[in-house]
């Protein structure tokens, strides 16, 4: 696991948990959530996207369980 630093107005970090296929997700408002179940391809996806937020939003958010 690493903690990566996004260039993002809505997510300041990332992390992910290859084994446990957790995405621990750490928002610029200072709030956090792991979401359950995210493939690695997501996650490096999320790294790579334009807008981090976007992507989170459209392919994350209401689609992993969360807590």
């Amino acid at each position: 696991m690493t903690l990566v630093t996004l260039k993002s107005s809505a997510i300041s970090q990332v992390e992910y948990h290859e084994r446990k296929k957790t995405l621990s997700v750490y928002f610029t408002d200072a709030t956090n959530s792991t979401y359950h179940g995210v493939p690695k391809e997501l996650y490096q996806g999320l790294l790579k996207a334009k807008s981090a937020g976007g992507f989170f939003n459209d392919k994350i958010r209401d689609h992993y369980k969360s807590s």
